[in-house]
Formats: C-alpha cells, structure tokens, sequence
C-alpha cells in the first residue's frame, strides 16, 4: 500500500515539478524548439505518397486508392529525448492516430518509417483519445480516466500472443467526462504530453486523460524518438501544427559559447543492436564483444561500398537525425595497424554520397591524410593543413570530440585531450545533415556515442 501511495503521489507533483530548473544550468536547462516551420516538412521524415503540409499543418492522408500497409509515421530528425513536455494540436477525420514519443525503429519494418514505443493515442470515434498505448511496446498502458502503474509483462493468449502490459489501476478525477472536453472535426484540440522519467501525462484542452508510472524496468525507455501517425485500414486524414518541445534532459556540451543551450539527442552503446544505424556496406561491420560490453567494429578493410568519388569506404551514419551546430564525443580503438594512413573518420553535415565533411584521424599527416576533409561533388580535398601526428595506440580506447558551429562556421576536433583541438578549421559550404562514423579503409571499434545538438 505504501509503494501505490507514493505512485500516487508522484504523479500530484511531476507536473508542478516541471518548471523547476537545476541551480547548476550547466546541468540541466529547459530547451523550447519548434519541431515544425509551418510550411514545409524540413526536418521530418516521411513517406511522401501519404505526407504532405497543408492548410499551414502537417498532415497524414489515406484513401481507398492509396492506402498504407500497416501503420506509418512521420519521424522527427530533431534526435531523441528523454524528460520533456511536447505541445501540439490536432484534428482527425476517420479513424486513429496518435503522437510517438520514446520511439524506436522498427526491426523488421515494411520500410523505414515504422516505430515503435510510447504512443499519445487519439481517434475520430473519440473512444481512445487521451489513452497512452505502447505500439508494438505492451498495447494499452493507460486508457483515458486512467491512473495506472505497469508492474510487468506477459504473453497475451492469443492464437499469435503479444507482450501486454501487466498493469494496476484507479480512476482519474472525473474520468466520465473527459470526453466530453474533446472537439470533433474539424475543430483543432490542444494535446500536452509531459513525460518525466518514468512517469507520464497526457493532457487534452488542458484536461488530464491519463497519467502512467511505468515500473517495468525490462521493458520501459528512458528515451527516443518522435513520430506522427497514419493508421493503417479504413481511409482518414491527420493534421498536426503548433509543434513545440520542451526538453528537461540536457546535458552540457563544451565547444559553443553557451555551453548549457546544448540538447541531448542522440547517445549510443550498442547494447541494443543497430536499427539506429544506416550502415552503407554491413557486411563489413560487426557487433563486438570488448569486456565491458558490445562495440561497434569495421571487420574487414576492404568494403563492396564504391562511392562516386574518391572518399571513405566505411561509413555509418545516424538514422532519422540531422544536426547543424553540435557537439558529438566517441570512444574509438583502432584495431588493426596498417602504417602512416592508419586511421578512423568523422562524417557530419553529411548531404548525400557526394557532399559531406569529414575529419580523417591519419596516423601521418599529409594532404590525403590527418586532415579535415571536405567532398563536394569531387573527390575529398583537405580544408586542413596539419602536420600533427595522430597518436593511435595498439590496444587503447581514445577518446574523440567534434565540435561543429555552422553560424561561425568553425569545425574542432579533438583527440584524447579535451582542452586542445588536434585541427580546426572555419568552413560554411554545408549546413545541416547527417552525421556518422567510419573509416577510410581501414579497421577500428566505436562506443559510447554522444550527440548534443546546439538549436
């Protein structure tokens, strides 16, 4: 009873708790964005045969004569969050939609844009609206009038059982009337998702639907994607505007002159596989087992990867984030010893195949080695002129920082000492875009990925 009162109480004061910041705003400054530009889907990735911007909103469109197989979404490329609270409106005509937070890519997915996670649910019939579902993550979690705490998961028995939230609940103050506050198409409704560690509110026209305290520690997530979206079966329409993030999570970056503005978005340890990764040629990368856990390792020199121009052959880059101003730190060891070129790449304002920056961490100096590069639709030049070694040793992890400002244009990066940058360099032929990690053509493990983006 003890443990069900302090749930209780936990959730009377997340949401007064919000706007308390940390007194060390090195540590932890809330961050407000805009996730949409009113205009175009910059930023967004989605399937262009059912997405497209109208009536100064996002929206989502199924008919009879183009409908999707499955569920799919729009996928934010802003990077991932952990505590925040994401405002928006929304109007639905037919069927089922929701809002994605904490996501994660889907394995075995039709295409790239299916999720799974945490799920704002809201639907034209106005049964689930306020509800918090797990798509493909534990099915319901909170309906709407819900107070509830997710002690666990089992199989469903089902002819094809599915894992579903094991899940102890009470009613919400005026549960029955809830609905009653929900606007029907083609009004717009207000949605607020507030999610502080494991614990999460749904608000609807400022009315609580649903609150959840998810004390599955096997299953929960402490962070990932943002996703809109389109349900597959009977034809509908989902229209999204107003987006705007508050996140609660940041950590500091060190290379921008304010080092508290930065935002988490991306942190990796590859204990959990590769479905966040795009890797040009997997067969020549691995999962590894190091002794302390998974890393991610190029296995082979050679790679079937021929790129139009003359650049790196190993290269694997974030999924569904893009970044102009950042600052990304990685553990690396290079694991195979092939001289003066000996090397490993950082890929970042990545455009496509042939427009990207990338520094190249060359044991020896010289202009196609130990130097910032630039590939702009020609084979890499260097923007650098170093002359200084870079000291890779035979069994050691080093440690790697980028920091990039687009505004400035400055590009530093850093080897083992965190202080000093090893190159810099000022350049502004490319802004925002992917960023990934790889070598020329050569061997090295990757871990501990940390991307703070500067908005």
């Amino acid at each position: 009873m003890t443990s069900r009162l302090l749930a209780v109480f936990g959730f009377a004061m997340l949401t007064a708790a919000l706007p308390v910041q940390s007194a060390d705003a090195q540590t932890a400054r809330p961050s407000n964005l805009k996730m949409f530009d009113g205009s175009t889907l910059d930023g967004w990735d989605a399937d262009p045969k059912f997405w497209t911007v109208e009536d100064g909103a996002i929206t989502g469109r199924t008919t009879v004569e183009n409908p999707t197989k499955g569920n799919t979404f729009c996928i934010w490329k802003g990077g991932e969050a952990g505590d925040f609270e994401l405002n928006l409106e929304f109007r639905i005509e037919g069927h089922n939609s929701g809002v994605q937070f904490r996501s994660f890519p889907l394995a075995d997915g039709a295409d790239r844009w299916r999720l799974g996670g945490y799920q704002a649910d809201f639907d034209a019939a106005n049964k689930w609206s306020g509800a918090l579902y797990g798509e493909k993550f534990r099915a319901i979690l909170a309906k709407r009038g819900e107070s509830a705490v997710i002690t666990g998961a089992e199989l469903s028995k089902r002819k094809r059982p599915k894992l579903v939230a094991q899940r102890e609940v009470e009613a919400i103050d005026g549960a029955d009337k809830l609905a009653d506050s929900i606007k029907a198409y083609p009004e717009w409704n207000r949605y607020r998702v507030v999610a502080k560690g494991n614990q999460f509110e749904l608000y609807i026209n400022d009315k609580l639907m649903s609150k959840c305290d998810d004390q599955d520690q096997k299953n929960r997530r402490s962070h990932g994607l943002f996703g809109l979206q389109l349900h597959g079966g009977p034809p509908m329409k989902v229209q999204f505007k107003n987006l705007e993030l508050t996140t609660l999570d940041e950590t500091p970056g060190t290379g921008g002159d304010k080092p508290s503005e930065y935002r988490r978005a991306f942190e990796e340890d590859f204990e959990s596989g590769l479905d966040r990764w795009e890797i040009v040629d997997p067969k020549s990368w691995k999962l590894e087992d190091h002794g302390k856990g998974q890393s991610l390792s190029i296995i082979e020199r050679k790679s079937e990867y021929k790129p139009e121009v003359r650049s790196p052959r190993h290269i694997a880059l974030l999924k569904y984030v893009e970044a102009e101003s950042f600052e990304l730190t990685f553990k690396v060891k290079s694991t195979l010893n092939t001289g003066n070129h000996r090397d490993c790449c950082v890929f970042f304002n990545y455009q496509d195949p042939t427009h990207f920056y990338y520094v190249h961490l060359g044991a020896k100096p010289d202009p196609a080695s130990g130097q910032i590069m630039i590939v702009n639709a020609a084979p890499r030049t260097p923007l650098t002129k170093n002359e200084k070694d870079t000291p890779w040793s035979e069994s050691d992890w080093h440690d790697v920082k980028l920091v990039r400002n687009v505004k400035s244009g400055k590009i530093a990066i850093y080897f083992d000492d965190m202080e000093k940058p090893h190159m810099e360099v000022e350049d502004k032929t490319f802004g925002k875009g992917r960023i990934g990690l790889g070598s020329f053509d050569d061997m090295n493990a990757f871990d501990e990925v940390k991307l703070r983006v500067l908005d």
